[in-house]
C-alpha cells in the first residue's frame, strides 16, 4: 500500500517550472540562467523525488545568487541542501548547511524564511527532538499563516501530524484542511481531507474518517485532474469497507478499478508503458477488491487481485519510490497465500 502520507505531500508541494538545467547546461549557459531559475529547478526534481539532481541544483542556485548577491535565494537554496541531508540523515553536513541557512535568513524575507524553518524542523526531528520540532512547525505554522504562505503552512501541519499521537495529530490535520480550504485550491483541500481521513482510521474512527473521505471525494470532483478524482474514488472505496459497506465498496473500486486501467492503456508509449500514477490507482484498486474478496472468503480470486495489484506497483516504480510499501503488500500476498493453501 502506498504510504498515507505520500499522498498529502504530493498536493501541497508548490509547483515550480522545470527548467532542466542540472547536469545538462554548459557553463556558458549557466552563465545566463539566474540563481532562482535555478532553485526553481531544484524545487522542481526534489518534488519529483529526484534528490541528487536537486542538491547539485540547489548548490548550483546558491553560488550563482552569490554572484548575484541575492541573498534570499542564497537562503532558501542552503535551507534546502539542509533539508535534503536532514532527510538522508546526515547529521554533519544537515547542521553545517542549516548553521549557514540560519545566517543568511531573515523572517523579512517570507519564502527564505519559512523554508529555513521547514528545514530546521526536519533536522529537530531526524535527531529526535520532537519537541524543539513540534515548536518549530508551530512557529512556521503561524509564520505561514500571517504570510498567506498557504502551501507553506499545510507542511507545517502535515509535519505536526508526523510527530504528535491521538487527538493532537487531529488537530493538526484540522489545520491543515483549514490552511487548503483557504488557499481557494481544491487539489490542495481533497488531500488535506484524505489526510483526516487516514488519521481518523489509524484512530479506528472509522465512520469519521467515511465522512473525510466523502468530503475529499467532493473536492477532487471540482479540479480537473483525473489523478485526484481516481484517488479520492479509490480511497473513498476503503473507506466504505472499513466502515463495512462492502456492495458499495465493491461497486466503487470495480468501477475505478476500469476507469484506472483505460487511463493507464491510452497513456501508454510504444513500450505500452503507461502514466506511473494511473499504475497507482489500478494496483490500489486492485488491492482493495483483494481485501474484499478476503472478507467474503473467496482466497483464490484474492490472491490473483493481490498479484496483480503487486505487477501495477510494480509498472508504477513502487520499488525505487516506496519500497516498504511494496513489502507490506508481498507480506500480505504470503499470509492469503498461506491462507488459500491451508
Amino acid at each position: 500500500m502506498i504510504s498515507k502520507a505520500s499522498s498529502v505531500v504530493s498536493s501541497i508541494l508548490l509547483t515550480m517550472p522545470l527548467l532542466a538545467v542540472s547536469g545538462c547546461v554548459s557553463g556558458e549557459e549557466v552563465s545566463s540562467v539566474s540563481g532562482l531559475s535555478l532553485l526553481r529547478e531544484g524545487d522542481a526534481l526534489f518534488h519529483q523525488n529526484e534528490h541528487d539532481k536537486a542538491l547539485a541544483a540547489y548548490l548550483l542556485a546558491i553560488k550563482t545568487a552569490a554572484g548575484e548577491e541575492d541573498d534570499s535565494v542564497q537562503a532558501a537554496g542552503m535551507s534546502q541542501v539542509a533539508l535534503i541531508y536532514a532527510l538522508r540523515s546526515d547529521e554533519v553536513r544537515a547542521r553545517q548547511s542549516l548553521d549557514r541557512a540560519d545566517e543568511l535568513a531573515q523572517p523579512g524575507d517570507p519564502e527564505g524564511w519559512g523554508r529555513y524553518l521547514l528545514a530546521r524542523g526536519a533536522f529537530e526531528r531526524d535527531q529526535g527532538q520532537t519537541g524543539a520540532a513540534l515548536q518549530t512547525y508551530e512557529e512556521l505554522f503561524e509564520f505561514s499563516a500571517t504570510h498567506k504562505l498557504h502551501g507553506r503552512a499545510a507542511q507545517a501541519a502535515h509535519m505536526g501530524t508526523l510527530i504528535t499521537t491521538g487527538e493532537d495529530r487531529v488537530v493538526w490535520a484540522k489545520r491543515g484542511v483549514e490552511t487548503a480550504e483557504t488557499s481557494g485550491r481544491s487539489t490542495w483541500s481533497a488531500s488535506a481531507w484524505l489526510a483526516l481521513a487516514w488519521i481518523f482510521e489509524d484512530l479506528g474512527q472509522n465512520e469519521d474518517a467515511l465522512q473525510a473521505f466523502v468530503t475529499a471525494r467532493s473536492f477532487a470532483g471540482r479540479t480537473s485532474s483525473d489523478d485526484a478524482v481516481m484517488q479520492a474514488d479509490w480511497a473513498l472505496a476503503h473507506g466504505l469497507r472499513m466502515a463495512g459497506d462492502l456492495d458499495r465498496a465493491r461497486e466503487l473500486a470495480q468501477r475505478t478499478l476500469a476507469r484506472a486501467t483505460t487511463a493507464y492503456q491510452f497513456s501508454g508509449t510504444d513500450s505500452g508503458i503507461g502514466y506511473p500514477d494511473y499504475a497507482i490507482w489500478v494496483a490500489q484498486c486492485q488491492r482493495e477488491l483483494a481485501e474484499l474478496d478476503v472478507e467474503e472468503e473467496q482466497l483464490e480470486s484474492a490472491l490473483e487481485r493481490f498479484v496483480e495489484a503487486r505487477r501495477y506497483f510494480l509498472l508504477a516504480g513502487l520499488k525505487e519510490r516506496a519500497p516498504e510499501s511494496l513489502a507490506l503488500l508481498e507480506r500480505r500476498i504470503d499470509v492469503v497465500r498461506h491462507q488459500a493453501v491451508d
